[in-house]
């Protein structure tokens, strides 16, 4: 096919689809038909310059005209002559009275373009419509006229309109601030770039209104970003400047190559005529069937749908995806047919018929039967099945036949759902020697995706092995490649699809209008192509990619883009009761009937369209998943095994908060978790076998991809699931992480922490053998980390059994001793656990103290200040580490990132140290300096905060070791120290009351302003709130013992009244925060009755606000169960303090409650 023809195919194509708009300047004008007997026409730009230049300098003949530009010539003109002039001058160049719309006009505007944009000052478009009655415009002649214009296709006039719309754009000024007076229309003719094919008609290269468009498209918008840009010459274009718009992404369709001999006008109205019969052809090829004939508003009884579903299957094209037009239409007819539920009371042979059609109307639709409608279905087949038995003869045969086909459509039904009993029942249900071949086929198929599905690698290759399919047929070798790239073996797909693209080719050139042989052709070099990229090879021409030889009227690769296009729009789900305010403030309530699923059908369809056509999100390290998360999105409800398949095939663990966030655990049972954890270490068993390579980041097959997903999906279920299902996990990861299976894996360190945080501290004690089989060495691939680090600190420390004790440690010596960096690390991280979970011999000790004398860093000097009897000289080297690294974190030039714990060393041993030995006033200084250099970086989030926060709790300490001097009081230096320091924190938080409590009384005992730190009691937010909690942690872990009556004191209980008052009305982290807060009051005794009281209150209101709803979001979910753990802990509290209260006994009994997440269930309520 000829360059040009395929491009005005492409056209074509676009406007067919709706996406196509066209953009018309002067030349078009010409094409005009004359009325007037005057000699005036429309003038070309070289002529309007004549007109310029005789104005300015009064001879037009002049050589050097030829080289000035026609805009600055018009500037020129406005500037000596005035703007009237100017425009007198163009009223006289476009003579627009004297002509009317010709023929090529309306056969311009029939075309069904989006919009029509011209930079033409004459009124020919509009004239147009009033000739034309297929089509309705709209006219935009200004940027006001903007508003309200999308409901019809528009004509808008870019730079102003005869007779009175100004300004006219003519000159450089007027271009060079059209952007933004005009920003409206730029704005719109960029969306129409965007969205659309866009075509430019009736301009030459020379043109200044070309040439600036293209300079502002070029300057706008890249490559990638908009859609193919055509210009229209009637005339040959030198090939030079056709390369140089190309790397504009404007396409020149030359069209006097096409058609040499036709009149200028002639060649426009050739392509008017081929355009017009793509979207006439289009039309008629996508007319499966006549909506208005076929949409009933009258309610039809059963025989007269399986009549009508009938026809609808015997008219249907053939393609084997239905094109995107045909899904708006057919959705309305579909649920004409979902209405069943009378379907019970017809006879059982018109049921049989009503179930076949339906099944085979949705298998051509591409929509998968909903679940009620397969539970019903599978009740009456069932039924039937024993009435066909003992009833009929006449036409026995026929309804077998059809039944088996229910069955087999019930099947995928079953296996889409993961109701894997349902499955093996429609299995048993099915005989195959009575299917025809296009039956028997899907149920090969299908027998092989549900290998596929449920990771039953060996019997899958046994079936691909095993399944046959007749030569000629061109649609099941598609399917059947697609599963061998599943399991890795791209080289055999490609072989099939190859081999698959001969027939189908061959069939084509017999049968070239086949849309059945078109779309099949479309969806194997889809697919050929996607497996190549995986493979990163070539074909033995040289060529990359396959491309269809037969352009059908669809296209794969179309298709798909409209899925992802409406998948990637927000869902937008209506309640059935809408609450709105008017503008006087009154309400009114609105009530939906009904549901809209459109949303819900389109995502179905589009996991459909991908197996049909055997594609997939995602083939070795190549993906085709922009459509994934909008479907996972809306399908996790309806098809939560479906979806995970998808999750696990696609290596997607960004979406499996869908699936398996606390909101969806939360409506489990510790059964059904149970259940579903099996069949996850089934799946992750299977996964683990079928690894092949070393590869650390190529994935071949479906079980590799699995492999990065599966450990995060599993980690979800040890929150909730029986320890004896974490056990069995314990198990296999024990296995699998001392093989070298461990670098094909992702997430294990979620899955090891959510196993052993599953446990409470006994049943850690109990599993420690098998914890320190595990190996120490971290690999930053797979994510694991030594389980160790996830053992609860015991208050007194196990005793190992001897063979363990000497094994384990036997080994960590002789690691201690390979010269590795990261193999020393591992050691030095177990060892330094262990001697906080285990009794240590003295000879270990002191071999693991000579390690860490060895290295010079914070964590070292801690551990060596546990051990050495708090030696002093330890806690100066936490000192002064922790002080040069904050000095060195306070550079607002440079962000310090490291990875966590920030100065975790010194608030490990934060109360132990005394600040008052060191300079105070260049330690509240360095705080003050790092929280302003923080507050730069607030846009690195959670670091920044965190390290803002870790300074207050310093700075706490620093003014507590004040105060455990006798009578200390700041001097000067330290006062000025100290008020910056505070301003730098009310900055941040808006406050600094956890400070003042200390630091105001021994700043100055009349500045201490007893109302005004109520005051700020009663405002400080959530993260003050949070800083109030670890002033009580440094109060009750000071060596000074505090009087009741000292003023401190006095207001740590007022922050308790007012604190309890205000819980009662909180929520979200601040409602946390302080039920953390009074967890510790109680352990410090701080509360009064009526405190207790006004805590109770809270905690019986959060029982029951605290339950998570089927209808909660994932982070609703997350809040309550927040609020719920913090609430139980509190309840929890109260009971080792013997508080006798109802609700205190309730919180025990939902501790106790086997359906909670282990966070709760783990809370003891004893000592």
């Amino acid at each position: 096919m000829h360059t040009e023809e395929q491009y005005i195919l492409e056209i074509g194509h676009a406007l067919a689809e709706n996406h196509a708009a066209v953009m018309v300047g002067a030349g078009f004008s010409k094409n005009a038909e004359k009325i007037s007997a005057d000699g005036r026409e429309f003038l070309n730009w070289n002529q309007l310059s004549d007109l310029f230049y005789e104005k300015l300098y009064g001879d037009s003949k002049y050589p050097e005209k030829n080289y000035c530009s026609s805009l600055r010539l018009a500037e020129e003109v406005e500037i000596m002559a005035g703007r009237p002039v100017l425009e007198n001058i163009l009223r006289e160049a476009v003579p627009d009275e004297d002509f009317v719309p010709s023929e090529l006009y309306k056969e311009l505007m029939k075309l069904p373009w989006r919009d029509v944009f011209t930079t033409n000052y004459d009124t020919l478009l509009e004239r147009t419509t009033n000739l034309i009655s297929n089509r309705r415009y709209n006219v935009v002649l200004c940027k006001e006229d903007l508003v309200n214009s999308s409901d019809a296709p528009r004509i808008v006039k870019l730079h102003g309109s005869f007779p009175s719309q100004r300004p006219f754009i003519i000159t450089e000024e007027d271009y060079r601030t059209y952007p933004v007076k005009f920003a409206p229309m730029v704005n719109t003719v960029q969306q129409a770039l965007l969205e659309n094919v866009f075509c430019m008609v009736g301009f030459s290269c020379e043109d200044p209104n070309f040439i600036n468009w293209i300079g502002w498209i070029h300057d706008h918008l890249s490559k990638s970003s908009s859609q193919k840009i055509y210009m229209i010459a009637v005339t040959h274009v030198l090939e030079a400047q056709k390369k140089l718009y190309f790397e504009k992404n404007i396409i020149v369709i030359d069209l006097e190559e096409l058609w040499p001999d036709k009149s200028l006008s002639g060649r426009l109205e050739a392509l008017f005529i081929r355009l017009r019969d793509c979207v006439d052809t289009k039309a008629t090829q996508l007319n499966w069937f006549e909506f208005q004939k076929e949409y009933e508003h009258k309610e039809l009884n059963f025989e007269q749908k399986i009549e009508k579903m009938r026809r609808l299957r015997s008219a249907y094209p053939g393609w084997i995806f239905l094109p995107w037009e045909l899904k708006e239409k057919t959705h309305y007819i579909i649920k004409e047919f979902d209405k069943i539920h009378k379907i019970d009371e017809i006879s059982y042979d018109k049921q049989i018929d009503y179930m076949y059609e339906y099944v085979k109307l949705l298998d051509i639709v591409g929509r998968p039967i909903l679940r009620e409608i397969a539970d019903c279905f599978w009740k009456l087949s069932k039924k039937e099945n024993q009435i066909l038995q003992n009833e009929i003869d006449k036409d026995k045969k026929e309804y077998q036949i059809k039944e088996q086909t229910v069955y087999l459509h019930l099947m995928r039904t079953y296996r889409e759902l993961g109701n894997w009993e349902q499955v093996e029942e429609c299995k048993k249900s099915i005989n195959i020697e009575i299917l025809n071949y296009e039956e028997r086929q899907f149920f090969y198929a299908e027998e092989c995706r549900i290998n596929l599905f449920r990771f039953e690698a060996e019997e899958l290759i046994t079936h691909l092995k095993n399944w046959n399919i007749a030569q000629g047929d061109v649609y099941w070798p598609i399917v059947k490649a697609y599963l061998y790239t599943a399991i890795g073996e791209n080289k055999n797909a490609e072989k099939i699809l190859m081999n698959n693209l001969v027939s189908v080719r061959k069939q084509l050139m017999r049968d070239a209008q086949n849309v059945y042989l078109a779309s099949v052709e479309e969806s194997c070099v889809s697919l050929v192509n996607f497996i190549r990229q995986a493979e990163i090879t070539v074909s033995k021409d040289g060529e990359k990619y396959e491309k269809c030889i037969h352009t059908g009227l669809v296209s794969w690769w179309d298709e798909n883009n409209k899925y992802v296009w409406n998948l990637k729009t927000e869902q937008h789900i209506i309640p059935s009761v809408e609450t709105k305010y008017r503008y006087n403030l009154s309400k009114m309530c609105s009530t939906h009937y009904g549901n809209n699923n459109i949303d819900i059908y389109t995502a179905m369809e589009y996991w459909r369209f991908f197996e049909k056509t055997g594609h997939a999100f995602r083939i070795g390290n190549v993906t085709c998943k922009e459509g994934l998360e909008g479907s996972a999105k809306r399908l996790c409800r309806y098809y939560p095994y479906w979806c995970m398949v998808q999750i696990l095939f696609s290596q997607e663990t960004k979406y499996v908060d869908y699936l398996f966030g606390r909101a969806d655990m939360a409506l489990l049972t510790k059964k059904e978790v149970d259940e579903q954890a099996r069949e996850l270490l089934r799946l992750l068993q299977t996964v683990t076998e079928q690894l092949k390579g070393d590869n650390l980041y190529e994935t071949t097959s479906v079980y590799e991809q699995a492999a990065k997903v599966l450990p995060e999906i599993l980690a979800r279920f040890t929150y909730k699931c029986s320890v004896e299902i974490l056990d069995k996990i314990l198990n296999l990861l024990l296995k699998l992480c001392l093989s070298n299976k461990k670098i094909k894996f992702r997430g294990l360190d979620q899955l090891l922490e959510g196993v052993i945080d599953g446990y409470t501290q006994e049943q850690q004690e109990e599993r420690i053998e098998k914890i320190l089989s595990f190996p120490s060495r971290t690999d930053w691939v797979s994510g694991y980390r030594d389980p160790v680090n996830y053992i609860y600190r015991p208050k007194k420390k196990y005793k190992l059994a001897s063979h363990l004790y000497y094994r384990v440690l036997m080994q960590l010596r002789q690691e201690s001793e390979i010269e590795n960096a990261d193999v020393k690390a591992n050691v030095r991280n177990r060892f330094c656990i262990l001697e906080q979970i285990v009794m240590l011999e003295e000879n270990d000790r002191q071999y693991l103290m000579q390690l860490l004398e060895m290295e010079n860093d914070s964590y070292a000097a801690y551990m060596l200040y546990r051990m050495k009897e708090r030696d002093a000289s330890y806690l100066e080297e936490i000192e002064r580490h922790t002080y040069v690294m904050i000095k060195s974190d306070c550079n607002v030039a440079c962000f310090s990132s490291r990875a966590g714990g920030e100065y975790r060393e010194m608030l490990w041993v934060i109360d132990d140290i005394d600040f008052t030995k060191y300079n105070t006033v260049k330690w509240m200084e360095l705080l003050k300096n790092l929280i302003l250099a923080m507050d730069h970086w607030m846009s690195r989030g959670g670091e920044a905060e965190e390290r803002i926060r870790q300074a207050c709790v310093i700075a706490q300490r620093i003014l507590i070791s004040m105060q455990e001097q006798e009578n200390y009081q700041m001097n000067e230096t330290e006062k000025s120290a100290y008020n910056e320091l505070k301003a730098a924190v009310e900055k941040i938080y808006g406050n600094s009351v956890f400070l003042k409590i200390i630091g105001d009384e021994i700043n100055e005992e009349d500045s201490f302003e007893v109302k005004k730190i109520e005051h700020d009691l009663w405002m400080c937010k959530t993260d003050s709130i949070g800083l109030m909690l670890t002033l009580l942690n440094r109060v009750s872990h000071s060596k000074k013992e505090y009087n009741d009556d000292c003023k401190m004191m006095q207001l740590i209980k007022k922050m308790c009244e007012i604190f309890s008052m205000r819980l009662l009305h909180a929520d979200g982290e601040t409602e946390a925060n302080l039920l953390r807060l009074f967890r510790k009051t109680a352990k410090m005794n701080l509360l009064t009755s009526q405190m207790i009281d006004f805590i109770g209150l809270k905690l019986d209101i959060l029982l029951a606000e605290t339950v998570i709803a089927d209808n909660d979001d994932e982070e609703s979910a997350i809040n309550k169960l927040n609020s719920r753990i913090n609430a139980c802990q509190l309840a929890a509290e109260f009971y080792k303090k013997a508080l006798c209260m109802d609700i205190v006994s309730k919180w025990k009994e939902v501790s106790q409650n086997e359906n909670e997440f282990i966070e709760i269930r783990n809370i003891s309520f004893d000592e």
